[in-house]
């Protein structure tokens, strides 16, 4: 059978984690292929990671998320033009477009994977564009970030449901990767009947390897106690949260360093840094870019945080350092707390509760026993809840049958 994956994507991040994991399991020998966006600055290394396991097919299509790079040596007044003129029938462009590609490749099955709702608008129009071609076999869409509610405006909202409409009779249903995340198609009057389902993400176990001393390279002492942040720098991740939370482990632990790793804009990662300069502890936090060896420095961290503010639909990187028996602190945004289980592999802690969640790390750097229970708990829990099989099983069968 031919299965098809069709992602659109504008971030390197737990997308692509998920697909990555997702063709690399895949049990059947059927034949594997994934549709992604040119623009998508991830693509590359999806390429790496799937060769041999699928073909990665690069559609170059006009974009809602593209379109202010595209037009930018046109005038400003063709500019204006013609994304008045997208905003109206870019969605049947799309269409048209993406039956071709579908027509062409003749794939078997689809599963669209989208950010949140609406997300990618050539997801929406994929689901559509198939449903044109392969009306008994639909597409499910698959969505990893909440339903956002509908516009207020009223052009815009009109539009919104026709074209939700037109995804919900052209999908078999909607997926989502979290109890939490699963019930804010209620966000949406139309979109709240549809079939739907829920399925847990996983992935490989991952296995801790030191491959380079994050010490040595940080200039930090052995005795020194890192508390690793992997987020992209986006305000919902919590940074502003964390800062004031840092302010709170200083009068403790002088000895303490935050480490922040993610992928962001120029304009995003200055915004958070200028938060950092703002707070008594920015000699104890550390700004990085999107790093690669993560077994590498979960192998050395003595906690992970997640002190997300919203948005926050499961918590693939929670999970992950659950994995390597790195115990964690989360807020309890989203679907965080269905993935840690509060006092047994880590803390879950109200999301404006600063002294709170201050408290659960101090407790985590003063007892190493604590730290090594916990993490114990993780990768038990990691093994009964989110291994790659089960997560794999289930789609295989969601899509087939």
């Amino acid at each position: 059978m031919r299965i098809g994956f069709f992602l659109q994507n504008n971030k390197k991040g737990g997308l692509d984690t998920f697909l990555i994991n997702l063709i690399t399991h895949w049990n059947d020998n059927d034949d594997l292929i994934l549709f992604c966006n040119q623009s998508h600055p991830g693509r590359n290394e999806i390429t790496n990671s799937l060769d041999n396991y699928a073909r990665l097919i690069k559609y170059d299509l006009v974009i809602s998320e593209d379109l202010d790079f595209r037009l930018q040596k046109l005038p400003k007044i063709l500019r204006i033009f013609v994304k008045i003129q997208f905003w109206f029938f870019g969605f049947f462009y799309q269409k048209y477009f993406l039956k071709r590609i579908f027509i062409k490749y003749q794939i078997d099955r689809l599963l669209i994977i989208n950010g949140g709702y609406p997300g990618g608008d050539a997801c929406l129009a994929a689901s559509v564009a198939w449903n044109n071609i392969n009306s008994n076999n639909k597409a499910w869409m698959n969505f990893h970030n909440f339903v956002v509610p509908e516009p207020t405006n009223f052009l815009k909202r009109i539009k919104s449901r026709f074209i939700d409409y037109r995804v919900t009779q052209s999908t078999e249903g909607f997926v989502s990767v979290s109890h939490n995340c699963m019930n804010s198609l209620a966000n949406r009057n139309i979109l709240s009947k549809v079939k739907k389902k829920f399925i847990y993400n996983g992935f490989s176990p991952l296995k801790t390897n030191k491959s380079s001393s994050i010490r040595n390279e940080l200039g930090l002492q052995d005795d020194d106690k890192i508390i690793l942040m992997l987020a992209v720098y986006e305000p919902r991740k919590g940074h502003r949260f964390i800062f004031q939370v840092m302010e709170q482990i200083m009068l403790k632990f002088s000895n303490a360093y935050l480490l922040l790793c993610g992928y962001g804009s120029e304009e995003e990662i200055e915004n958070v840094d200028k938060i950092r300069q703002s707070v008594m502890s920015k000699e104890k936090i550390i700004m990085q870019p999107h790093r690669d060896d993560v077994v590498n420095l979960l192998s050395q961290v003595e906690i992970l945080v997640m002190p997300s503010q919203s948005f926050e639909s499961f918590g693939y990187t929670a999970l992950e350092a659950m994995s390597c028996g790195v115990p964690v602190v989360v807020t309890n945004v989203g679907g965080l707390p269905e993935v840690v289980e509060d006092g047994e592999c880590g803390y879950v802690i109200q999301k404006n509760d600063i002294q709170g969640f201050a408290k659960s790390v101090n407790q985590l750097l003063e007892d190493k026993d604590l730290r090594k229970r916990m993490g114990e708990a993780g990768i038990k829990r990691y093994n009964n809840y989110f291994n790659v099989s089960q997560m794999v099983e289930e789609y295989e069968r969601l899509i087939k049958d």
